[in-house]
């Protein structure tokens, strides 16, 4: 199912069982650094061995299997907030929940957007490496 025919609301990681995993309030970021905006309110979707990445109007910015997907530890200075997705050779910044947090206090912001961030990368590692799926629950 292409995720790009309806609109996504999830309030929380995971909260739409028809995927495998959706990550809503995404900050999306692309240019060496990470540091040029390409969506503010983005969402991620996992299903059926995809990688789905969508703006803030549910356009598709890419999508590709997981196996042409990879992630890696976003600079020190984010303190986990952050992750590198290559998506098909494009490298791009993601924070997971940042886009809900904004204007919050940054206390608190920091630790929503790290536990959003990490589920993140627990989901794309156990989906990558075949674990249960939401067909399969």
């Amino acid at each position: 199912m292409n995720p790009n025919q309806q609109s996504i609301v999830a309030a929380q990681p995971t909260a739409n069982p028809q995927y495998d995993y959706v990550g809503p309030e995404v900050q999306i970021g692309s240019g060496r650094l990470g540091v040029m905006p390409v969506a503010q309110h983005g969402t991620i979707i996992i299903n059926n061995g995809e990688l789905w990445l969508l703006g803030s109007q549910d356009q598709v910015i890419a999508q590709a299997p997981l196996a042409l997907c990879s992630i890696a530890k976003g600079p020190w200075f984010t303190f986990g907030q952050m992750v590198w997705l290559t998506v098909k050779g494009a490298r791009y910044s993601i924070a997971v929940g940042h886009g809900k947090t904004l204007g919050k206090k940054a206390r608190k912001s920091v630790f929503v957007t790290r536990r959003y961030t990490k589920e993140f990368v627990d989901n794309f590692r156990r989906l990558s490496s075949g674990g249960p799926t939401a067909a399969s629950r």
